[in-house]
């Protein structure tokens, strides 16, 4: 029977972790006992680990919330399935390569802004099988590498993606975010790609069997390999007015262009 891991900042490792009063200190204390189909719930607070979240295959770990719990180092290792829910992952290095069967996060926080531009190629998540992004802030992954880098690469897989804001990744024209032969879905999404303005990252390439893409924010048309025009609701060529998105605030200002524009039809 699957069971609930907790995870606390005034716990201790030496407990059983089974009950919030019993919780473990780290996400490494966790991860000793946790089994596929279980959930790790990790409290509020800064957990200074490295290669954590996603380390058990097909364990759930669920954060208090994006922006109450923050996982500092290298949080993510391979992983046959990976599901992450409700956290900030501060990247110190970039995750180590591997393949996974299937991909699922859900107010994730994916933030590179600690890492030095690479100026050789990176592959940084490889999935065989599906891939699923919700309500998601991925921003700040950087490579100057001339040739082609990918965030994601799809051997097979179908990619959904659905109110993320992608922002500032992977400067070079070369640098792709998403790769893949199966079908691509983009719906909600802001997709803001250097902050100069200069390049977009909503970038898909290979030998898709469909891409539909609605109702999301372009900055810049330049580099869309799965198109040259806009799709059904989509707004493009202005600042979409983040908050501050320096400082890792990406709520919309109250004139924000996107605001009202997405859809409800959503899976």
């Amino acid at each position: 029977m699957a069971k609930t891991v907790y995870v606390s900042k005034a716990g201790n490792d030496s407990n059983d972790g089974l009950t919030l009063a019993t919780a473990k200190l780290t996400i490494a204390g966790a991860n000793a006992i946790a089994v596929a189909t279980d959930t790790v719930s990790i409290g509020a607070g800064v957990f200074v680990e490295d290669v954590v979240v996603g380390k058990v295959s097909n364990v759930t770990y669920q954060g208090a919330g994006m922006f109450s719990t923050t996982i500092t180092g290298n949080p993510y290792k391979a992983a046959v399935v990976s599901i992450i829910k409700n956290l900030r992952m501060n990247y110190t290095s970039f995750p180590s390569y591997g393949s996974y069967s299937s991909i699922a996060w859900t107010r994730v926080f994916c933030d590179g802004s600690a890492l030095s531009t690479l100026a050789s190629a990176v592959t940084m998540h490889t999935v065989t099988g599906s891939l699923t992004l919700t309500n998601c802030i991925i921003g700040k992954f950087k490579c100057t590498y001339t040739s082609t880098s990918f965030l994601f690469y799809l051997t097979t897989g179908e990619v959904k993606v659905y109110n993320c804001v992608l922002y500032d990744l992977l400067e070079r024209g070369g640098s792709i975010l998403f790769y893949g032969s199966g079908n691509a879905t983009f719906k909600n999404n802001i997709f803001y790609g250097r902050s100069d303005g200069t390049k977009n990252v909503y970038h898909v390439y290979g030998a898709f069997t469909s891409v539909v893409h609605e109702y999301n924010y372009l900055n810049n048309m330049a580099g869309i390999a799965s198109g040259t025009s806009l799709g059904t609701g989509e707004v493009s060529g202005v600042d979409p007015l983040f908050v501050d998105p320096a400082g890792g605030d990406f709520r919309l200002q109250a004139t924000s262009p996107c605001i009202g524009k997405g859809t409800s039809n959503l899976p």
